[in-house]
């Protein structure tokens, strides 16, 4: 209500600053929209006889960050990082803000779900790796120790990507951003999807289910070889078909068959056609697909997959027989439905109708002649 009182501003963020050390009122204080308000008052008030203003006003906004891992999600939601990376960057030359930023994001490292977040921003011109080597470089006295430590948690190495995602701590976010970090690394993908396939498998997880879907489809191209990883991935996609669709939409399904994942899931179930968990996830995958949507039926059809089917069907009868012969008999009444109600004929037999005709007209040509 006051955004030019410059007191106001100043007794405001003092006292947030306080209040943040209680971990429920740092939860309240994100909440309630804190971090933009403390965000303006930054903005509004940098000029050099206002930088006691901003001073309190940083302060109490990196305040926020201690004791991080128990408020997560307020945290991702309030998008306190990017304001804090915000601040330093538009502040460059400011040591207290430099100091405290460092301080603040040292913080941050200490959580999994808030490394990764940090580590997806080294790309970025103005991300954290340039942010904390120009404070390095300009207050080496005050940050320069705090940013070498930083700069060296950002570059976990995989085994410790592995305990971190297998951790009982790591939440949903945990394991996307970790996956994202190491996507290259096949036992880190393997161990993120199984995270996943649990936790997708609860209809009360809040999940973004476009970000999973596009991750898991990147994982199974990138390491094709991995037939774990390709049972995992299918396993996933299923269950947040179920999921979409018993809610009563189609989002989900929509997005699987346009990333084009059938043709991918059939490209695995034929490399690794004696695995069992391959055959089984894929075909009820397929089937998932072929029996809700006409699309996802007119797409598995346009793919061929009848050897690949009946060859699932013979390797493993009880896990995939069934679920093999209600795909293909899906796919024999759509044909009949697009064929007008008609049986479409087979190869051989439209290959041999022209011939026989021509032998029959052959034939009272012959008889005509005599």
């Amino acid at each position: 209500d006051h955004p030019d009182n410059v007191s106001i501003q100043n007794i405001g963020c003092r006292r947030i600053k306080y209040l943040a050390r209680s971990i429920s009122n740092k939860r309240a204080v994100m909440a309630c929209g804190g971090v933009p308000v403390i965000l303006s008052a930054i903005e509004h008030f940098s000029n050099n006889e206002q930088l006691q203003t901003t001073k309190c006003a940083f302060a109490a906004l990196c305040s926020l960050t201690s004791r991080n891992d128990v408020n997560k999600s307020e945290i991702g939601k309030s998008k306190l990082i990017p304001s804090i990376m915000k601040v330093m960057a538009n502040h460059s030359d400011v040591e207290f803000v430099q100091e405290e930023g460092c301080n603040a994001l040292l913080d941050l490292t200490f959580c999994p779900s808030h490394l990764f977040q940090l580590k997806a921003m080294t790309d970025e011109p103005a991300g954290i790796d340039a942010v904390l080597r120009n404070a390095s470089r300009r207050f080496p006295g005050k940050c320069h120790s705090v940013c070498c430590v930083v700069l060296e948690k950002l570059n976990p190495n995989e085994n410790e990507a592995l305990d971190l995602i297998r951790s009982s701590d790591a939440d949903f976010d945990d394991v996307l951003n970790i996956m994202k970090a190491f996507r290259t690394a096949g036992s880190v993908q393997n161990v993120g999807c199984v995270r996943l396939e649990i936790m997708t498998r609860k209809d009360d997880t809040d999940v973004n289910d476009s970000v999973v879907i596009s991750l898991v489809l990147d994982a199974m191209v990138e390491h094709e070889g991995l037939f774990s990883l390709q049972a995992l991935g299918a396993s996933i996609l299923t269950n947040l078909c179920q999921k979409c669709h018993s809610s009563g939409g189609d989002a989900n399904i929509d997005l699987i068959l346009e990333s084009g994942a059938v043709a991918l899931v059939l490209t695995s179930m034929q490399r690794f056609q004696k695995v069992e968990s391959v055959q089984m996830e894929g075909c009820i995958l397929l089937c998932h697909l072929a029996r809700i949507s006409v699309i996802g039926l007119d797409i598995v059809m346009e793919e061929r997959p009848k050897k690949i089917l009946k060859a699932a069907g013979k390797h493993f009868p009880e896990k995939c027989g069934m679920l093999s012969e209600e795909i293909l008999q899906l796919i024999s009444h759509r044909k009949v439905q697009m064929n007008g109600g008609k049986k479409p004929l087979k190869m051989k037999t439209m290959m041999k109708k022209p011939l026989t005709i021509l032998k029959k007209k052959q034939h009272v040509h012959e008889k005509k002649v005599i």
